[in-house]
């Protein structure tokens, strides 16, 4: 049932009511968790995020409308002497009353939900498998990559009577979340891209990734929902133990589906094929794909994976892997392994949304498949990787080691506090780097460099943690230095 008055809002939070007892028969046209989009008669709910506090802007959601506003038990204690005309919902707290609200609003709906998590390549399965389904039936996906307790639920109350299935990508970045954004989604489906160093500051290991992650299939095995299993990842294949329904995929014949992987084109984007090893009636699907690096057979095997088992035919898979292409958020803006052209000629991989050793690796090696010529040459322009905690040190060294092992990069340009390990590193490697190596630490003095060094012929990664801001050399490489629009901003 939707949640059309504030008595049955309660009733989902049970929270206590500060206000009339007549206010309980008010109406819900609907949450906001930003009084600068709030309409009038919609709820707002004060969240406490990283750069603000809801809480704030109560008073600001009171003369904008709101029909009540979600408050935690601490802010009321400070706060209730004060006069509010608008009734207040008082919970322990308002992430958790948010997730709530979303999850009685998912369960009007009786459709597949189809999870997406993993430690890289979420965003792109999830917009590949979207794309997928989408052939076929009327999907409501995550948009961008609003994968954490706010976007999630954000995404679950769009739901409406014209979707046939949900596509979910779920994050996390500290013990507990999965778990948490699992309740809300309530999943029928789910599929875990790979287990990687991610967020390991606050998850401690890669295990403790493991179990964060794993928490996924827990749920679906609770619950008797189905389970997309990469064989190709150990740690993945552990957890999906516990799956009572589970549906396998691989680069090797194990899987029941499986990805061969063909020759990269001049864009270093490959052509594959997948075929089902058990249905010999499943028609093989041969596809040529737009994103670069290999790594992307392995999400589209996963969409390939999921669209068949939901009943999408091999033609509209075929057709839905055939359109999909990685989206850059904007001219300058930030992306994930997108080859943009620039205005003379040269290609830049823009891949600035984040960052982490696994992620970083696999850049390196879509950067080196790409195709340059006689004349060309691969420049690496790579940032700090965040929130690695202890292992900060050690990771960043490790890429330095990489650097001279993969011999196809001609130009390394670093760019960080922790970076700096990495550009040591390659002096002290075992053997010759092919790389020549920059290390700055003024972004202004990077992109002075690298435009001297570039040519037309060239193709250069860029790459670094959101808070590195990378599409600033994005911006000032598609402008040129001279002409830039976009500001560099100071560290």
């Amino acid at each position: 049932m939707r949640i059309s008055t504030l008595q049955h809002l309660l009733e989902v939070l049970g929270g206590e009511l500060v206000g009339s007892s007549a206010s309980k028969r008010r109406g819900v046209k609907g949450f906001s968790t930003d009084t600068r989009s709030l309409k009038k008669g919609e709820v707002f709910l004060a969240i406490k995020g990283e750069q603000f506090d809801g809480h704030d802007f109560v008073r600001e959601a009171e003369k904008r409308g709101a029909q009540a506003a979600i408050v935690t038990n601490n802010w009321y204690l400070v706060n209730r002497r004060k006069k509010w005309k608008l009734p207040l919902i008082v919970v322990r707290d308002t992430l958790d009353a948010y997730g709530r609200i979303a999850a009685e609003h998912r369960r009007r709906f009786k459709i597949p939900v189809i999870a997406v998590a993993g430690s890289a390549g979420k965003t792109s399965t999830k917009e590949m498998l979207a794309t997928v389904l989408s052939q076929k039936f009327n999907v409501l996906k995550t948009e961008k990559n609003y994968n954490n307790r706010i976007g999630v639920p954000a995404t679950l109350l769009q739901l409406n009577s014209k979707h046939e299935m949900a596509v979910i990508e779920i994050g996390t970045n500290m013990p507990g979340e999965i778990a948490a954004l699992c309740k809300a989604v309530e999943p029928t489906h789910g599929v875990i891209t790979n287990i990687g160093h991610e967020h390991l500051e606050l998850l401690g290991s890669i295990e403790g990734v493991a179990q964060e992650e794993g928490a996924l299939f827990q749920w679906l095995a609770q619950k008797g929902g189905t389970g997309f299993v990469n064989l190709d990842d150990d740690l993945i294949k552990q957890m999906s133990r516990v799956l009572q329904k589970q549906v396998t995929y691989s680069r090797m014949k194990r899987g029941e589906y499986q990805v061969k992987i063909g020759r990269l084109n001049e864009e270093g984007a490959p052509k594959i094929e997948i075929v089902n090893n058990k249905r010999k009636s499943f028609k093989p699907i041969s596809v040529q794909l737009n994103t670069p690096g290999k790594h992307t057979a392995q999400n589209a095997l996963a969409a390939a994976a999921i669209g068949a088992t939901l009943g999408v035919p091999p033609t509209s898979i075929k057709k839905g892997l055939e359109e999909y292409h990685p989206p850059v958020e904007k001219r300058g803006g930030y992306a994930r392994l997108a080859l943009l052209r620039l205005n003379d000629g040269g290609r830049v991989l823009n891949d600035t949304y984040n960052a982490n050793p696994d992620s970083m690796r696999v850049a390196l090696e879509t950067l080196a498949g790409i195709a340059v010529g006689k004349k060309g040459k691969r420049i690496a322009v790579l940032a700090d990787m965040a929130e690695l905690g202890r292992h900060a040190p050690e990771e960043h060294q490790k890429i330095g080691e990489m650097i001279p092992d993969m011999g196809k990069i001609d130009v390394a340009i670093f760019f960080g506090r922790n970076m700096r390990r990495a550009y040591e590193a390659i002096a002290l490697a075992d053997r010759p780097a092919r790389a020549t190596s920059f290390f700055f630490r003024k972004k202004e003095n990077l992109v002075r460099v690298l435009n001297s060094l570039r040519t037309p012929h060239d193709v250069v990664l860029v790459k670094g943690s959101r808070s590195m801001k990378m599409e600033e050399v994005v911006a000032a490489l598609e402008e040129g230095i001279q002409n830039s629009k976009f500001k560099i901003q100071k560290k």
